[in-house]
């Protein structure tokens, strides 16, 4: 390994809060020495205390043994040092004169631990400066323990002390008042000396660190990495982390001594820091620091090192900024939110922003020679992609199934009358208006896209409608279609089409259905109410929330890689020459207007199931397996997250005095949902009840209704005549006009249909490495409490998962969508 980097300027301004506390111990310590006459023999300083005086010894004990020197050869009080000068003072007597021998009990009636400070104090007054030794620079202690370990038999004679009954004295030994020895003054100034330096022996500290590096691809390093332990009475060496052989490769758990010249209590913090070598990231997923008393503390990280860095650890326990009553961790706390908020801004984000050549197909079985390999519900599709109830069936449990809405009272804009539908219904035996009134009848409307720009593939103008569907829940049939309106606006060139008019006309009227249905899922109901909505959460939650908060906590593992796959959506997908614009009839100008008119409309009340199905009126709908899915997995998410509310606040009160969570929610109101003018988010949170509501909401929208979104995307996409990502020709301005070579034209061309089968094959594909919902392998949370709650929750999710395991034992096509082992964890792809 190349010569390590110099570490000279980082001690120099190691100046923690930590440290100063030390100085301020020892100057405590110095005015001891001036007390009045005191009546007991205890120390007056504690061994901590000592501790931090024995770091003043570094500098100075060196002076100590010269001045002792010069005293053993002279007996005149005028010869003494000052050292030697203050303590003489110290008699039994304050009018007695001083004497040049003093007995220990003489000098124990005044307490013994005044002269330890008299001596520390004093000496490093006078002399602040280290010495050279044989034309060596040494420091002073290493001077001391070599005159003073029985190597120096001149200095030993000269003192008149016999060193070896001395070896094992400590300091309390020193205090011992019964000692009847009398001794001359600088050999009381020596056994202090010495007593501190079996002291200091003493107080010597060995941390074992256990430092994990991730397993994740890429996660080693070979750069160098070092660790600083520091707790409530300092801060330990420095340390290398280098073994013999390899270090911090993928995977591996590294076992490093950390010395500290002092034990250092309560741990506080591990500082980890990587220096540029080869120049790889490195990627750590925690320190466990084994203490010399026995006891274990984990210290969480899973976050990568880039370059040169250095990041501050906290303990593994989780706390609000109220339970910090120590200054540093509040310091702390205010420095790691600076470093992220320079690093993530929420005016960037996505949200924000937005605001402001190949032949034709000639039959549709051709799109057949695309899909080489189709899943089976994608088979299927290609099957049945043409019947009623299966064109109804993606309403509920196809990749969009947030559209369908109850209808007790049709739109003046889509004036279906009883004879219009007469045919299909009267076969059931019932009539529109009966069914209207039993509240059977329901409606797909996509007037967002009204107006919305069209695109330009391949030179030529692509064509939006905004049509209008309704459907009939029939009892064994289930959910079918009785009229289609391609266009908003009733018209005699906008007829109503109908499953009696032909077979091409209606088959057409239903691909722009579906067509409207697409753009409306990619750019609404995925893109804008999954990714760009939790990365607002998620920016806010980096540049708002220490790793030590609870909620940082809660939330982390389901903002796993969203800030990633989003960055990588606005550069292959919707940006400039980005997917959307190559292939979909909104790309281009179109998605910012489209995704523009959903933001005034969009609620955050909208993203929570319960809300969400009660607006639309869809709890009486049969075999809607989304809609049970999601009532299923709401009810585990909220349960769970309300466990973890409770533990860590315990009023209302709590919640509006954490100032971090209210400057968490107030920078994602503020900077990432500001225009959304029906959003619905306060900036502050007033009680338990709404904070556990908005973080189910965060976890459900990142985990189970993305997965509900994002995972049928090949399935119900990849066959295009189902889900076309563009429309060619406009639709027929009257019935009757639809052919086969109509339909053909109307599709999109070869290149773009190969584009959409790609498109959705890599969005929905099973990740490798995907962590699944209520998995946690990186372990924020440590306390008992909280690991029994995440116990509890994976074994909810558990039951979910053999009820739909049951429900789909015996089906065909099966709804496995919202499964919890098939639900990531966060938006990762």
């Amino acid at each position: 390994m190349a010569p390590e980097p110099d570490h000279q300027s980082r001690d120099q301004d190691a100046c923690t809060p930590a440290v100063c506390a030390a100085e301020e111990t020892r100057s405590k310590a110095a005015a001891t020495s001036s007390l009045p006459k005191i009546t007991t023999v205890a120390p007056s300083v504690s061994l901590s205390a000592a501790a931090s005086v024995v770091e003043i010894l570094d500098d100075v004990l060196l002076s100590a043994s010269m001045e002792l020197e010069a005293a053993s050869t002279s007996q005149s009080a005028t010869s003494r040092g000052p050292v030697l000068s203050q303590c003489s003072q110290l008699t039994a007597d304050p009018g007695k004169q001083p004497s040049q021998t003093l007995s220990v009990a003489e000098i124990g009636v005044y307490n013994i631990s005044h002269l330890v400070d008299a001596v520390c104090v004093e000496l490093s007054r006078i002399h602040p400066e280290g010495t050279t030794i044989s034309g060596v620079r040494v420091n002073r202690w290493a001077a001391v323990m070599r005159d003073y370990t029985c190597t120096n038999p001149v200095l030993m004679a000269q003192t008149r002390i016999q060193l070896f009954p001395l070896n094992q004295r400590t300091l309390a030994q020193c205090i011992d008042v019964t000692v009847p020895v009398k001794l001359p003054v600088q050999d009381i100034i020596y056994l202090v000396c010495r007593a501190l330096a079996v002291t200091r022996k003493k107080l010597m500290a060995t941390y074992k660190l256990f430092v994990a590096t991730g397993q994740n691809e890429y996660a080693g390093t070979m750069d160098y990495i070092y660790a600083t332990v520091i707790g409530k009475e300092g801060q330990s060496e420095t340390t290398t982390l280098d073994n013999f052989g390899r270090d911090h490769y993928r995977g591996c758990v590294g076992e490093y001594d950390v010395s500290s010249k002092v034990l250092l209590e309560d741990i506080w913090f591990v500082e980890l820091e990587k220096r540029y070598h080869f120049g790889d990231n490195w990627f750590c997923r925690y320190v466990e620091v084994k203490c010399p008393d026995g006891t274990s503390k984990i210290f969480p990280c899973y976050r990568w090192f880039e370059g040169n860095m250095t990041i501050r650890l906290r303990e593994s326990l989780a706390r609000k900024v109220q339970d910090d009553t120590i200054n540093d961790f509040h310091f702390y706390r205010q420095k790691e939110l600076q470093e992220r908020q320079q690093t993530y801004s929420i005016t960037d984000l996505g949200i924000k922003s937005i605001f402001n050549k190949l032949k034709c197909w000639d039959a549709l079985e051709d799109f057949q020679s695309i899909l080489s390999s189709p899943s089976p519900i994608a088979a299927y599709v290609m099957e049945n992609w043409k019947e009623d109830w299966f064109f109804g069936y993606q309403f509920l449990n196809g990749c969009n199934p947030r559209m369908i809405k109850s209808c007790s009272n049709l739109p003046e804009n889509f004036p279906v009358t009883e004879d219009m539908v007469k045919p299909t219904l009267q076969q059931y035996k019932t009539t529109l208006k009966n069914e209207l009134k039993a509240g059977n009848i329901y409606l797909v409307d996509y007037c967002i896209l009204e107006g919305i720009p069209v695109n330009v593939i391949n030179k030529k103008p692509q064509y939006i409608t905004a049509p209008l569907c309704l459907l009939y829940d029939h009892p064994e049939r289930g959910l079918i279609p009785l009229a289609i309106q391609i266009q908003q606006n009733p018209h005699e060139e906008n007829p109503i089409f109908l499953p009696s008019d032909s077979e091409l006309d209606w088959l057409l009227a239903k691909m722009w259905v579906r067509h409207a249905d697409f753009q409306v899922y990619e750019a609404l109901s995925h893109l804008l109410r999954t990714h760009l909505v939790c990365e607002v959460f998620c920016v806010a939650t980096m540049r708002q929330l220490p790793a030590v908060h609870p909620v940082y906590k809660l939330l982390i593992p389901h903002m796993r890689d969203t800030l990633a796959i989003n960055a990588n959506a606005r550069l292959t997908l919707i940006s400039e020459n980005g997917a959307f614009k190559k292939v979909f009839s909104i790309g281009g100008n179109g998605l910012n207007v489209l995704l523009q008119k959903e933001c005034q409309e969009i609620e955050f009340k909208s993203l929570l199931p319960k809300a969400d199905f009660e607006k639309r009126g869809v709890s009486q709908l049969k075999n809607y397996f989304y809609r049970d899915d999601c009532l299923k997995l709401w009810e585990a998410i909220e349960s769970f997250v309300s466990d973890i509310v409770d533990l860590f606040y315990s009023s209302d009160e709590d919640v509006k005095e954490d100032k971090e969570l209210q400057n968490w929610i107030d920078d994602a109101v503020t900077g990432g949902f500001e225009e959304l003018r029906n959003f619905g988010l306060h900036r502050n949170i007033e009680d338990k009840k709404t904070l556990v509501t908005i973080l189910t909401g965060v976890i459900f929208t990142s985990s189970a209704q993305h997965a509900a979104i994002n995972s049928g995307q090949y399935d119900w996409c990849s066959w295009v005549p189902n889900t076309p990502c563009s429309m060619r020709c406009p639709p027929p301005p009257q019935k009757g006009l639809a052919t086969m070579d109509l339909i053909m034209n109307t599709l999109p061309q070869m290149y773009e249909s190969c584009y959409q089968v790609a498109i959705t094959w890599v969005l929905s594909r099973e990740q490798p490495e995907g962590v699944w919902l209520g998995q946690y392998p990186e372990d924020h949370f440590t306390e008992k409490a909280a690991r029994d709650h995440i116990d509890k929750f994976q074994k909810a999710l558990k039951k979910i998962e053999k009820l739909i395991d049951e429900r789909n034992a015996n089906r065909q096509l099966t709804y496995e969508y919202l499964n919890p082992r098939k639900i990531e964890n966060s938006v990762a792809i």
